[in-house]
């Protein structure tokens, strides 16, 4: 008897391994959404501490150069004045 149960058309228990199908396929593609972004997250964190790093470096060899090249001019300066 229909009315006393759980009643399952048959077009929906003839078509359950495609439903099944298509939510497992979209619960793996959202998880395999989801890895996919937080590898770029890390990545991009990975990226902008190297671009911090390289900024750092720049800096500092600028600094060095500064300093040489203020030490050359005192140098020609000295000689310009003997």
């Amino acid at each position: 008897m229909k009315g006393d149960g759980f009643y399952i058309p048959k077009w929906v228990a003839r078509q359950a391994p495609l439903i099944i199908t298509l939510i497992c396929s979209g619960i793996w593609a959202y998880a395999q959404f989801e890895n996919k972004v937080a590898t770029l997250e890390m990545k991009m964190e990975e990226a902008n501490e190297k671009i911090e790093q390289l900024i750092a470096k720049h800096i500092i060899e600028e600094e060095e150069r500064f300093e040489e090249m203020q030490e050359q001019v005192k140098w020609y300066q000295r000689i310009k004045k003997k």
